[in-house]
């Protein structure tokens, strides 16, 4: 007597319809999904520690990417929409924050103000937030192009100075992609208590100084401007970063 067993084509067919449903099911969780907090802001300061026991950091390549909720006539008026995408990752190296089941691959989720979704195999360095129920990620403040992210992988390496201040630029010229092409051999006035001092680029288009606590400055030494470009009062241990744009 032959059992109930259901026919090749049959089985690939619950198969299929199974995996599309999981598919949708994804889609609209992640369409419906609003985080507690614009997580594009968290983590807008570089990174030396863990911030919170669901952030993730690491360096990733993308896999894949897509439109969850693009603007439309329909809910560009409407408050606090904005476009999303989300993107799946290949994991090259973990900092902290990942689970043994999100080694290799993570599925995140992106709020922007942009038009472009990732490009299939462009490395990134990415600050990521997870879900509280579900293995999935929001991307932070901080994430950004692996190129980009020369400032960010020199203070996570270095941490925090104890009894010291640390400032540090990137010079870039915008190319007519939008793209940040780094700039070396830059000269970059920066002012602090002591005085003031000139620097040049390295070959990441980054200058990188230390000094004692109190108000610092950071300027292009070719721009004629009433004042800096960035200015912060520090105290000891504190670290912060500017973009220099040389045109």
């Amino acid at each position: 007597m032959k059992g109930n067993v259901p026919s090749v084509p049959g089985f690939l067919i619950a198969v299929s319809g199974g995996f599309l449903t999981l598919f949708m099911c994804v889609m609209i969780i992640l369409y419906i999904h609003k985080s507690p907090h614009d997580c594009r802001f968290v983590g807008a300061e570089l990174i030396t520690q863990p911030t919170s026991p669901r952030q993730a950091v690491f360096t990733a390549e993308v896999v894949s990417s897509g439109w969850v909720r693009p603007i439309t006539k329909r809910n560009r008026s409407i408050n606090g929409i904005s476009k999303k995408y989300w993107v799946l990752l290949k994991v090259t190296h973990e900092y902290w924050g990942l689970s043994i089941l999100e080694q290799k691959w993570v599925l995140a989720l992106c709020a922007t103000n942009g038009d472009e979704t990732p490009s299939v195999g462009e490395a990134l360095f990415v600050n990521a937030e997870r879900w509280e129920y579900l293995p999935l990620f929001d991307i932070c403040g901080r994430t950004r192009r692996f190129q980009d992210a020369g400032i960010d992988l020199r203070v996570l390496h270095d941490g925090r100075p104890r009894n010291a201040i640390r400032v540090l630029a990137r010079v870039v010229h915008i190319s007519g992609g939008g793209l940040q092409q780094p700039v070396s051999d830059a000269a970059v006035v920066v002012k602090g208590p002591i005085g003031a001092v000139t620097v040049t680029s390295d070959r990441d288009g980054i200058i990188d100084v230390s000094g004692p606590p109190g108000t610092y400055g950071i300027a292009l030494a070719n721009k004629r401007s009433s004042g800096p470009a960035c200015m912060w009062n520090l105290k000891a241990g504190d670290i912060r970063d500017c973009s220099l744009t040389n045109k």
